[in-house]
C-alpha cells in the first residue's frame, strides 16, 4: 500500500494557501442560518444545509480538521469548452441532467464520467466541477452525471441513471469528440461506491445491452466496496442509515440486494481497472476496499491503492488533495495503462 507520505507518489508539494476570508464568511453563513437553511445547488436539486451534503457544509468539516483546506474556483477556464445542463433522461417527474468539460480543440479524447457523493441522498454533480476542470486541462473530456437521489434513487435506481448517462454520452461520442475505446468513471463517497460498482458489473454479463455503460476504468475514491462486511452490518443493525435506506431495507430484509449492490461480488476477470483512492478518515465506514483490490489483482487486472495522509472524508472536493487525485488518476489511465491522451494546445 502506498501512501503519499511516499516521495514516489507524494503530489502535494506545491499547496495553496488557505483563503481565510471565504473560510471566515462560511462559517459564519453557517452559524447564522442555524444550519436550517435550504441551498439550491442546481435547478430543482435543492437540499438541506443542516443535514445534507453540500460544499459549504464540506469545507466547514473539512476546514475544522485541517485549516489548509482551501476552496477551489468553479470558473470554466482558457482553453476549456463547456456544454452544461444538457437533460440526458427523464424519468417521472426527474430531469437528470450533465455536463461535458473538454479541451477547446478538435481531437477525439478520452472520456472521464464523475459521480458526486452525498450518501445516495443528497449532493449535486456541480460539486465536482473544479475536478472536471482539471481533467479537461490535461487532456480529457469530463462529464457530471446527475443521479436520483434519495426514494426515488433506492438501488438500483441510481446506479440505472448513471449507466444510462454514459450510453447516453457514447451515443453522442461526434458531438464532443470521445474516445468511446478509453471510457472511465470516478467518483466521492457514494460516487466513488458507483464508480466502483459499475467497473465491477463491466463484463459480468455481455449482452448488446450492457456493452453500452461498459467503462475500461474506474477511480474509486472514498467509496464502500461491501455493504455485507461484518462491521457495516453491525453498524447498520444498531443505526440504521443512509445504506439501509439506499437498499430499501434491513439485511436481515434484503439480504440479496445488499449482496447484489456491494462492487466485491461482481469482480470479474472483465472487470475494469481500478484505482482506490482513501482518506484517513475514520467515518464513515467504508468496508471492502482492501479485499476488493486484491481480488482485481489476482485476476491480473490492473489496480492500485493510494492513501493520502491525514485527511477527512470530503477531501478530494478541495486542495491540497485535489490537485494530487488529478495526477494520480492521469499516471493511473495515461501511464499504467497507456491511454493515448493527446496533449493540450496551447490556452488561446
Amino acid at each position: 500500500m502506498k501512501t503519499h507520505d511516499d516521495p514516489a507518489v507524494c503530489r502535494c508539494a506545491h499547496q495553496l494557501q488557505p483563503n481565510r476570508s471565504l473560510s471566515r464568511a462560511l462559517l459564519r453563513w453557517t452559524a447564522i442560518s442555524g444550519c436550517a437553511a435550504a441551498v439550491c445547488l442546481s435547478a430543482g436539486r435543492a437540499v438541506a444545509a443542516g443535514g445534507g451534503f453540500t460544499m459549504e457544509n464540506a469545507y466547514a468539516d473539512v476546514h475544522g480538521a485541517r485549516p489548509d483546506a482551501t476552496w477551489i474556483s468553479d470558473k470554466v477556464p482558457a482553453g476549456v469548452r463547456a456544454s452544461e445542463n444538457v437533460v440526458f433522461e427523464r424519468v417521472g417527474p426527474d430531469v437528470l441532467k450533465l455536463d461535458v468539460y473538454r479541451p477547446d480543440d478538435d481531437q477525439v479524447r478520452p472520456l472521464m464520467v464523475i459521480v458526486h457523493g452525498g450518501g445516495w441522498e443528497s449532493g449535486d454533480r456541480r460539486m465536482e466541477k473544479p475536478l472536471a476542470l482539471r481533467l479537461a486541462q490535461i487532456g480529457y473530456v469530463a462529464a457530471l452525471v446527475d443521479y436520483r437521489l434519495g426514494p426515488a434513487g433506492r438501488f438500483p435506481n441510481g446506479v440505472d441513471d448513471v449507466k444510462h448517462a454514459i450510453a447516453w454520452l457514447r451515443d453522442n461520442t461526434g458531438t464532443y469528440g470521445i474516445d468511446v475505446n478509453h471510457v472511465a468513471i470516478m467518483g466521492g463517497s457514494a460516487g466513488g461506491h458507483l464508480a466502483a460498482l459499475i467497473s465491477a458489473w463491466t463484463g459480468e454479463h455481455d449482452t448488446a445491452a450492457s456493452r453500452t455503460w461498459w467503462v475500461q476504468a474506474a477511480v474509486d475514491i472514498d467509496g464502500l466496496a461491501d455493504f455485507t462486511a461484518p462491521s457495516m452490518l453491525a453498524q447498520q443493525s444498531h443505526k440504521p442509515s443512509s445504506p439501509t435506506r439506499f437498499l430499501g431495507g434491513s439485511f436481515e430484509q434484503r439480504w440479496n440486494v445488499w449482496r447484489e449492490a456491494s462492487p466485491i461480488y461482481h469482480v470479474n476477470p472483465h472487470s475494469a481497472p481500478t484505482l482506490f483512492i482513501r482518506s484517513t478518515s475514520h467515518s464513515p465506514l467504508l468496508p471492502g476496499r482492501e479485499r476488493m483490490e486484491a481480488e482485481l489483482r489476482a485476476l491480473g487486472i490492473p489496480t492500485g491503492f493510494i492513501v493520502f495522509p491525514d485527511t477527512p472524508h470530503p477531501f478530494w472536493l478541495f486542495d491540497p488533495w485535489q490537485k494530487g487525485i488529478v495526477k494520480d488518476t492521469d499516471n493511473f489511465l495515461r501511464v499504467r495503462l497507456g491511454w493515448p491522451v493527446p496533449a493540450v494546445s496551447a490556452v488561446h
